[in-house]
């Protein structure tokens, strides 16, 4: 994945072995009843410890072929360059996402179900089949969720919305889904889905609103309920391994690592006493502490707070059935329902107003949140990323 070949000699064992990722990250053989025993016992001492779950990385990379065959190249349109990552260049059917890691999830969820009220949370990569894998890994016997890079990967686009969306009301029927927008592997969502930096208040609560409208859980990342840009790193300030490995091509993912800003006018914005952090904390960052927002009821962080106590008064929001609204683009949108609820939620993906249909908002009340849009009857137009929210009357 970080470039270079997936071998490394070790001259103690005399043997070559296996890594994915980093020399220093071996892939080791879960498929070794003592290995996986290790693995058990060590998760032992944290969940006595009182720990609430784990968040389990990589879950396509688990498993590979016990033949360790080779895989596929992966072929190339004619004429064009072959890409900067050489894990492009392959069709990656040997060394991931293997049939038997269903049943190797299984074990895992057996062991933690000895833990009452602990969860299980699986990463799924961006590769083809994303959502179709988190269905098939979470649920009663499986991971109790899981989340894929897939979307945080994708344009900021209504097609790919629809999609993902409409395809996850199917999927949370046998598994279920976690939503993230931004996390450590990704530049953070308001640089990334917003590069021009059009009404960045704007945006940040449009994103914030979609997230928390989903079906499924949520996670979010921290600095996004503070609407934090990703962060320019200089070369010599690159600590992110796949940013050394293809730099410049590729300058890594440092710029989303930086240090959470708590005080403006701390130290390391209140991140840590210590001399230096690890990543520096951005100066542009600091005026977004959270000591500023705290107190501002227009703020990012308080836009984050209603929006999160406005889906937890609203079950349709957190377990209600999902139907897509035939909306044109730029505006996506979706009506959730539960036990007599229904909770609409239209979005503009666009920097520039947006005309809304008249019937999606004949029997709608809006939800009383500062940053819902209420467009007029006579003019039902949605401003640059601006977003409704609400309620209507449920037929069923």
């Amino acid at each position: 994945m970080f470039g270079g070949s997936a071998w490394c000699w070790n001259a103690q064992r005399r043997q070559y072995y296996l890594h994915h990722f980093l020399p220093s990250q071996p892939q080791l053989n879960l498929r070794n009843p003592a290995v996986l025993d290790a693995h058990f016992a060590n998760a032992e001492f944290w969940l006595a410890r009182g720990i609430d779950g784990f968040r389990l990385d990589a879950i396509d990379f688990m498993l590979h072929d016990e033949a360790l065959g080779s895989n596929p190249i992966r072929p190339m349109p004619l004429g064009s360059e072959p890409p900067w990552n050489p894990f492009r260049m392959q069709r990656h059917v040997h060394d991931m996402v293997q049939p038997s890691t269903a049943a190797l999830i299984t074990r895992i969820r057996d062991f933690m179900d000895r833990f009452p009220g602990r969860v299980t949370i699986g990463e799924i990569s961006s590769e083809p089949g994303a959502l179709d894998r988190v269905a098939r890994l979470t649920g009663v016997a499986r991971l109790h969720m899981a989340y894929t890079l897939g979307v945080m990967k994708a344009p900021f686009a209504p097609v790919v919305f629809r999609q993902a969306v409409g395809d996850s009301a199917t999927l949370n029927r046998a598994g279920w889904l976690c939503w993230a927008f931004s996390n450590h592997d990704v530049a953070r969502v308001a640089s990334r889905w917003n590069p021009g930096g059009e009404s960045p208040t704007a945006f940040a609560r449009l994103q914030m609103a979609m997230l928390l409208s989903l079906p499924g859980s949520v996670c979010l990342y921290q600095g996004e309920e503070l609407g934090l840009l990703n962060s320019r790193v200089a070369a010599t300030e690159i600590r992110d391994p796949y940013g050394l490995a293809f730099y410049p091509v590729f300058a890594g993912r440092d710029g989303a690592r930086t240090p959470m800003p708590w005080k403006a006018a701390a130290p390391n914005a209140g991140f840590s006493t210590g001399n230096r952090t690890w990543r520096p904390v951005d100066p542009a960052h600091a005026e977004l502490a959270v000591d500023r927002q705290q107190n501002d009821p227009h703020s990012t962080l308080a836009a984050y707070r209603a929006m999160i106590q406005y889906r937890r008064a609203h079950p349709s929001l957190t377990i209600g059935d999902t139907e897509m609204l035939d909306l044109p683009d730029p505006l996506v949108g979706w009506r959730r329902r539960f036990d007599g609820e229904a909770t609409i939620a239209l979005f503009n993906l666009a920097p520039s107003p947006a005309a809304i249909p008249d019937r999606v908002l004949s029997r709608m009340t809006p939800a009383d949140l500062p940053f819902v849009s209420r467009p007029s009857a006579g003019d039902p137009v949605l401003p640059s990323f601006g977003l409704i929210l609400g309620t209507e009357p449920s037929d069923r």
